[in-house]
């Protein structure tokens, strides 16, 4: 899903402030929902997320509004909240939270419950995994995948695979600029 452009961030131990405070989680397989995987999750970028307030260093998220494909908005604290995420996006989801370690919001998670994700890799010579899924475990508490802090920009990346440049890729990849 699309964050909101920071013209500031204030950055801790654990990445930015508000950052990744919010996830979906697949109410089938209960795996969080990631653009890495844009096989199954085709309509996450068409969504965008801003806080409807600005986020505290306290831990806890502010509700956050999310615009959804067809430009219809909810609020995390809306009843239907829920119900409309899963209607814009399929499969069934849940809007989740996490503070002080601990995620809420997925009512159908057992207390055991590690998050974990998906990603694509596309049909690219060379490469370890070629056009298949992987699974991997976020860590614990959070819904950090590799990194603390991404910066997504509109240009392609340095160095980046010129296959996926060429559109060798069936699929929109998800291909962050880091720095």
């Amino acid at each position: 899903m699309m964050g909101e452009e920071l013209q500031n961030a204030q950055v801790t131990d654990h990445g930015l402030i508000g950052d990744r405070a919010y996830a979906l989680i697949d109410g089938v397989d209960g795996k969080v929902a990631t653009a890495k995987n844009p096989g199954k999750w085709p309509m996450l970028f068409a969504c965008r997320a801003t806080f409807l307030e600005s986020p505290r260093g306290d831990g806890y998220p502010p509700p956050v509004r999310i615009t959804l494909p067809d430009g219809r908005t909810v609020t995390s604290t809306q009843q239907d909240c829920n119900q409309m995420l899963s209607t814009a996006l399929t499969p069934q989801v849940f809007l989740a939270t996490t503070a002080h370690g601990r995620i809420t919001g997925a009512p159908s998670l057992p207390p055991s419950w590690t998050a974990k994700s998906e990603k694509y890799w596309p049909d690219l010579e060379g490469r370890e995994h070629r056009d298949t899924v992987t699974e991997f475990t976020l860590p614990a508490g959070t819904f950090f995948d590799g990194a603390t802090v991404r910066l997504v920009t509109p240009l392609p990346s340095i160095g980046c695979g010129a296959g996926i440049r060429k559109g060798a890729s069936k699929s929109r990849v998800f291909v962050p600029t880091l720095f």
